[in-house]
């Protein structure tokens, strides 16, 4: 059985059976030969123009069973089905799931920011993680970015909607959301060079080498919205406000416990920019983060 999606543009969308009608598409254009034939073997090692004339009628006649999801079903729907099919040897993550089923522009675009060399500097690889790890902090980015003052969990339906209306953004949508990242992984990068996104030992300067999900949010949203000019910011003030809080308790739990909640969400967001503007930054958050 195959799944697809029906699209506004009345097109058909695979969200299950890539590989199989590829397969057969593949086939049908002579592109390989038959192997592992265990009946009918004298077609083996032949293609589909070599086959008897007969053999490629009952080909090409055959039925496809489907399962179409309409344009009226609800977004969320080709998703789950998604995940729900997704039973191969090597399940696929969230994000690797979008990346199939809300294909367009902005996924593309998720993969050109994920190799930019101010992003991978501050992540500290040379190329994007495996399983599109990078690429969902990026995401997690703009919709936080975009819609953080409507944000509800779960975060994964969160990310699901934001993608679903974005993912066919216009070349200037595109680019506005190519400048944003720019300019916020330029400022992460001045402020914090390779400590962004990691907690920092106050005492010692010790710093943990995985790259924080949490503190990502919290330092790359702070950063979009500092209003002060690079060449006036003391840094190491910066970063001396920054590691002071990881020394409180509460700030932690919001980095390392059940980080998706609203209220945890709004916390560390709330506290990273406060100690930017202890350290003497000009930080205009668009809405009331204590709501």
């Amino acid at each position: 059985m195959l799944y697809f999606s029906e699209t506004q543009e009345a097109k058909y969308e695979i969200i299950d059976g890539h590989q199989r009608v590829r397969s057969i598409v593949r086939y049908l254009n002579n592109e390989f030969v038959l192997s592992g034939v265990a009946v009918l073997r004298e077609y083996k090692g032949l293609r589909f123009h070599q086959l008897p004339d007969r053999e490629q009628r009952f080909l090409r006649m055959r039925t496809l069973r489907t399962i179409i999801i309409s344009v009226e079903s609800h977004p969320n729907m080709k998703f789950e089905i998604y995940e729900r099919l997704n039973t191969g040897a090597i399940l696929l993550n969230a994000q690797e799931l979008r990346n199939s089923v809300h294909r367009g522009s902005f996924i593309d675009l998720l993969h050109e920011l994920s190799k930019t060399t101010t992003f991978r500097r501050m992540i500290g690889t040379k190329v994007p993680r495996k399983r599109m790890v990078d690429e969902e902090l990026i995401l997690r980015f703009f919709s936080l970015h975009s819609e953080l003052d409507t944000y509800r969990t779960p975060l994964k339906r969160f990310l699901n909607n934001y993608m679903q209306r974005v993912r066919n953004a216009n070349p200037d949508e595109i680019g506005n959301f190519r400048k944003t990242f720019e300019g916020a992984t330029k400022m992460v990068h001045a402020l914090l060079g390779t400590t962004a996104f990691r907690v920092v030992n106050h005492a010692t300067g010790a710093v943990e080498p995985a790259v924080n999900r949490a503190l990502f949010d919290a330092q790359m949203l702070s950063s979009c919205w500092v209003k002060s000019d690079v060449a006036d910011i003391e840094i190491a003030a910066v970063r001396r406000e920054l590691a002071g809080l990881f020394s409180d308790e509460s700030f932690m739990d919001s980095i390392q416990r059940a980080t998706g909640d609203r209220a945890r969400t709004l916390k560390r967001i709330r506290e990273t920019v406060s100690a930017l503007e202890r350290a003497g930054l000009r930080v205009q958050p668009p809405f009331d983060l204590s709501r």
